[in-house]
């Protein structure tokens, strides 16, 4: 099953990928000094503290180191009575989103959050500096994702300022209109596609003729800070659909004359498919078998004519003409194979029966 996550870089970018690997944990006993030492050998703001089981039982922050200073701590003095104790924690698979809402939470505490493997000891650190670097390449892929599918979209996009303005065109848009972006860029819709009205509203599933092209129109708004920017528009080309359209309307009167040329037939007459199965009857064929369509529709046609000859017309592609009794009606019926057009060579799509009852010979 398709997941939308799947399309977000930020669903599946772990803590684990994103964090630094490069520190060294405090002990209760380290003095501020080796805080110090730590802190400008590693250019880290929080530093984690472990017991003598390497199991984390606090953070250190920077600002916990001056708040000790102002105390006039000497530097010989143990870290234990200023670290945060029981302090957030992150697991190395959690996800950038889920670092994200941690980070919001624990930001008035600590600058930087702990991280943790499957066997809760500390593998690594991450904080602002991480996260936004991998904010960037997160946007980044995001943006590419997103011009990946803008560019290679079926339907149309045309992007617009609040005034107006072309700002984007997919080629899809481009090869609907035959424009080029190059040349229509920063020019007013409206004076490119007069057929187009813009609004401030949103339109989904708008009809127009633009451009001699028939197409549905969907216009959205582009809100930002609650305030419209811009708006989008998306075309779909449903000159495909309304040629499809006509042909079954041709189709389906087609459909109406022959059931009515054949309803008004005084012969029996069986449409069977290439494995004999009966697709369409006529009500004479109804009466002669003593069935209803219902009844018949999908039947072998052997066992209603009681005849082999519609599978050999099939096999043999040519006509076959026999003489059966149907239900105690002596009748001459022919088969004729019918091909998807007239080459001899097209495949046999199936089999006409027609029974001629005696007393119409």
């Amino acid at each position: 099953m398709f997941n939308a996550d799947s399309l977000n870089p930020a669903s599946y970018l772990t803590v684990g990928q994103m964090m630094n690997k490069n520190f060294e944990v405090l002990h209760p006993e380290d003095t501020l000094r080796t805080v110090i030492e730590y802190y400008q050998k590693y250019k880290i703001n929080t530093l984690p503290v472990v017991d003598e089981n390497e199991e984390l039982i606090g953070v250190f922050p920077k600002k916990r180191l001056f708040k000790a200073l102002l105390e006039d701590a000497d530097l010989d003095t143990p870290c234990e009575p200023y670290m945060v104790k029981n302090p957030i924690s992150l697991s190395v698979d959690q996800t950038y989103n889920e670092y994200s809402l941690v980070g919001r939470v624990t930001k008035s505490q600590v600058d930087n959050v702990v991280v943790l493997d499957n066997s809760d000891k500390v593998v690594g650190m991450i904080g602002t500096a991480e996260y936004l670097r991998e904010s960037l390449n997160v946007i980044t892929a995001s943006s590419a994702i997103l011009e990946s599918l803008f560019r290679v979209n079926n339907e149309g996009f045309i992007i617009i300022d609040k005034k107006g303005y072309i700002l984007r065109m997919n080629p899809a848009a481009e090869r609907m209109f035959k424009l080029n972006f190059s040349e229509v860029r920063g020019k007013l819709i409206k004076e490119v596609l007069p057929e187009i009205t813009v609004s401030n509203q949103l339109h989904i599933g708008l009809k127009r003729t633009v451009r001699s092209l028939p197409v549905i129109i969907n216009q959205v708004p582009i809100i930002e800070n609650e305030e419209q920017i811009g708006s989008s528009l998306a075309f779909l080309d449903i000159s495909d659909m309304e040629k499809i359209a006509k042909e079954l309307e041709i189709v389906k009167n087609l459909q109406t004359t022959i059931d009515g040329v054949l309803g008004a037939s005084s012969d029996g007459v069986f449409v069977s498919d290439i494995s004999g199965t009966v697709k369409y009857v006529n009500e004479r064929a109804c009466c002669l078998v003593g069935m209803t369509t219902e009844q018949i529709i999908g039947k072998p046609i052997q066992s209603l004519l009681k005849t082999d000859r519609p599978i050999k017309a099939s096999n043999i592609g040519a006509a076959e003409v026999d003489s059966c009794d149907i239900f105690g009606k002596k009748c001459i019926v022919s088969h004729v194979p019918f091909k998807k057009n007239n080459s001899d060579d097209t495949e046999i799509t199936g089999i006409v029966s027609t029974a001629y009852l005696n007393d119409n010979v």
